[in-house]
């Protein structure tokens, strides 16, 4: 049976290596092979996960990591790149998308009644502030991509803000792993920014670690969230919050 365990991470952090390795050496075609497995090792994990607890947040992680791999392959296409990073940069927004509603599911699942006091909420507008005045450095330096690049951006940010929401709902440990993702995610966004036709070896190397790291870390800490709250009253609880808005 598929299972996610530690020969799994071990083989995605070896690819991944290996991948980094390749373009900082100069091989590219050797890089542009390994990049195709980097994601792929992760949604063969996730698929084992969901067939032995069919969790409901599991779908959506599996959708957006899905595009997030359509995206990742898209701009490492070394042909015709202004036509791939534009196609590239619609399948990322569709992974932003998916993960936004996934954190707020995420938070929704076993959410209770309270709500937290606006004073708490500063990690937000901190946030909000931001990725405001990144966009304002970066979107001029994508030049034919500003107007895909500024509606990602947008995306990105409420998705951003979905994943700070959590850490009113879920433990520390699912809450701080899920948002060290994102925040990879994003760094490497500010550096695709920069180089959008990929021409600088060190800037690839960079972006392949951080959104392999955002990859995984997401999907740890989702899945510690899976292992803490299995119950079916969960299940119904969230498919409930989904029927009823």
């Amino acid at each position: 049976m598929l299972a996610w365990n530690s020969r799994l991470t071990l083989i995605y952090f070896l690819i991944v290596s290996l991948a980094v390795a390749s373009i900082l050496l100069g091989f590219s075609g050797a890089y542009y092979i390994l990049n195709l497995f980097i994601v792929p090792v992760l949604i063969f994990g996730l698929i084992g996960k969901f067939k032995s607890s069919f969790h409901p947040l599991i779908p959506l992680m599996l959708i957006a990591t899905f595009f997030a791999f359509l995206g990742d392959i898209l701009f490492s296409v070394p042909i015709e790149k202004s036509l791939f990073n534009t196609i590239g940069i619609c399948t990322f927004i569709a992974a932003q998308t998916c993960y936004g509603l996934l954190f707020y599911y995420s938070a929704t699942i076993n959410k209770n009644t309270s709500h937290p006091p606006l004073y708490k909420r500063w990690p937000e507008a901190l946030a909000f502030i931001s990725v405001l005045f990144s966009s304002i450095i970066v979107l001029p330096k994508t030049g034919e991509f500003m107007i895909p690049s500024l509606i990602y951006a947008i995306i990105g940010t409420a998705a951003l803000i979905m994943a700070l929401n959590r850490r009113f709902y879920v433990s520390k440990e699912s809450y701080f792993k899920v948002i060290s993702g994102v925040l990879c995610f994003y760094i490497s966004d500010v550096v695709t920014g920069f180089d959008m036709y990929a021409e600088n070896k060190m800037n690839i190397a960079v972006i392949t670690l951080l959104y392999s790291l955002g990859h995984f870390l997401i999907i740890k800490g989702i899945l510690i969230q899976v292992d803490e709250v299995p119950e079916e009253k969960d299940f119904e609880k969230f498919y409930s919050s989904i029927t009823n808005k």
